[in-house]
């Protein structure tokens, strides 16, 4: 009785805590999107060392590492796929076997960039990290389109588990948002920008999945 209490415990928690890493993951990526169709659609180029440049892509390692960690297939980590053995979640409306196929190949790829360039500096990935993403071949669609994948079903797990409502949910307001403070901040000269045919090779790379 007690160790099925115990699991139990650690099954709600598992949820609440995959839930919560990948709401922070949706709202970032929402954040980077609408920064990325700003820049596009002004025609700007942001200086690296400007604080507009790297916000994104701090936001988009954070994104990753919390997709990564709701993904993770070691088996003593309760990631998604310790909650996907229960069962429970196959009865809900928004399952879906053949996205959960997807998420296994996606679930593979972030592994092997996890452990070459991502969260290890390895010794032999570092000689070419360009390489490593393109073996990878991650598609910035197919992460964006897992995390809401992801985010939905665990927020009806959630609910029908903790039976509580989950009361944090991204909208495109987080997009507007951010637009209306970058606006704010090309009004007031926070944004540096320049001709769309500059070149600097000191400039802070690119995030790869695009």
């Amino acid at each position: 009785m007690m160790m099925k209490m115990e699991e139990d415990t650690r099954y709600q928690k598992a949820i609440q805590r995959n839930i919560n890493s990948i709401v922070y993951a949706l709202w970032e990526w929402k954040t980077i999107e609408a920064f990325e169709q700003y820049v596009k659609g002004k025609r700007i180029e942001v200086l690296g060392s400007n604080f507009f440049e790297i916000m994104p892509k701090a936001f988009f390692g954070d994104m990753l590492r919390n997709t990564i960690n709701v993904l993770n297939k070691h088996k003593d980590v309760a990631s998604f796929w310790y909650i996907l053995e229960k069962g429970e979640i196959k009865s809900l409306r928004t399952y879906s076997e053949q996205k959960n196929i997807l998420l296994e190949d996606l679930a593979e790829k972030l592994e092997h960039v996890r452990n070459k360039v991502f969260f290890h500096h390895d010794k032999n990935g570092i000689l070419d990290t360009e390489r490593i993403w393109k073996k990878a071949n991650i598609k910035g669609k197919d992460v964006g389109e897992a995390i809401q994948y992801l985010f939905s079903i665990l927020k009806e797990l959630y609910e029908k588990v903790i039976q509580k409502q989950y009361l944090y949910c991204p909208d495109d307001s987080i997009g507007k948002n951010f637009i209306k403070l970058l606006d704010i901040a090309a009004e007031n000269g926070f944004i540096d920008v320049c001709p769309e045919n500059f070149t600097n090779s000191e400039r802070i790379p690119e995030t790869p999945m695009r």
